[in-house]
């Protein structure tokens, strides 16, 4: 098994530009959703209608749960992220515990580096076989001013909303590479069958970055699986356990700089712990952002190895 080399995300806001439409016009896609978090550290979801004004040069988010107005002149960049959708190809095999593996690093990336291969290269090799979603999340240039939110569509409207949104926003619109680590057997993790109790934590502390340690933060999001909040992720770096999640919580730690099976000398990397049947888990690189919306309307997880 190779090890990976992990490369620190980093969020730089390129000067607005506007590509001007030849003809003004207001384009509307009505089957996608809004996800966001309430006060209270709840995550709703809800259908919504996402349309694109050139007359009030306006983004607007038609919800009973969460009308949203935005003028264009607002907006400092866009990123479109995949969402994760996963099915199994057979029976014979299950999704165990993913890693991102093969480090290559690509220029004119607004900023940031990838991290493994592309999702291309790399299905051959996985039990993903499907990313059908997209999320996008619209961010300001006063931020604070608006509760984060992202829009969650299918494909087929996604590619029509991301030519839309470059033909208003062009440069500021960010695509990360998808990361997704894939399958390893599990008897390479010396920590594999260690048992942790794991609390739900009253507190929720936010991650910071340190100048002598790695940020790792990951969140584990709810699923719709009957009995799957009992269910443990844990991860791996290494020889040693450093989080262990369940459905709906997040957790994050702080390795020496070095190399890891997981990362290494990175300043701070994001995940999301995606689960599918079973009680498995599969691990994918994402958005700052994306991840901290996902901690918004988490709990924090409290856990520790049980002798």
């Amino acid at each position: 098994m190779s090890k990976s080399i992990m490369v620190a995300f980093a969020s730089l806001y390129a000067v607005l530009f506007f590509a001007e439409p030849a003809t003004a016009q207001r384009v509307a896609f009505k089957d996608v959703r809004i996800r966001f978090n309430t006060n209270d550290r709840k995550q709703v979801e809800s259908s919504a209608s996402l349309i694109f004004d050139d007359t009030s040069r306006k983004v607007l988010v038609e919800s009973g749960q969460k009308p949203i107005q935005i003028n264009y002149g607002d907006v400092a960049q866009v990123i479109f992220d995949w969402r994760l959708r996963i099915h199994r190809r057979g029976a014979a095999k299950e999704i165990g515990l993913g890693t991102l593996v093969d480090v290559y690093r690509k220029s004119g990336g607004r900023g940031s580096e990838s991290i493994g291969r592309t999702i291309d290269d790399r299905l051959a090799a996985t039990e993903i076989n499907e990313l059908t979603n997209r999320v996008m999340m619209i961010q300001t240039n006063t931020p604070g001013s608006m509760s984060p939110f992202v829009i969650d569509m299918g494909i087929d409207d996604a590619n029509a909303v991301i030519a839309k949104a470059k033909q208003i926003f062009g440069k500021n619109i960010y695509i990360p590479d998808v990361q997704i680590g894939y399958e390893i057997d599990k008897k390479s993790l010396p920590a594999a069958k260690t048992k942790h109790a794991v609390t739900i934590g009253k507190d929720h502390p936010e991650p910071q970055v340190r100048p002598d340690k790695a940020l790792i933060v990951v969140a584990c999001p709810k699923a719709n699986i009957p009995g799957s909040f009992a269910w443990q992720m844990k991860l791996h770096a290494n020889d040693s356990v450093i989080a262990v999640n369940k459905p709906g919580t997040y957790s994050f730690a702080y390795v020496d700089p070095g190399e890891y099976l997981l990362a290494s000398q990175a300043g701070f990397a994001y995940f999301l712990q995606n689960i599918t049947v079973e009680n498995r888990t599969v691990l994918s690189g994402n958005p700052k952002p994306i991840v901290l919306l996902e901690i918004g309307g988490a709990s924090f997880s409290e856990w520790k190895q049980k002798p």
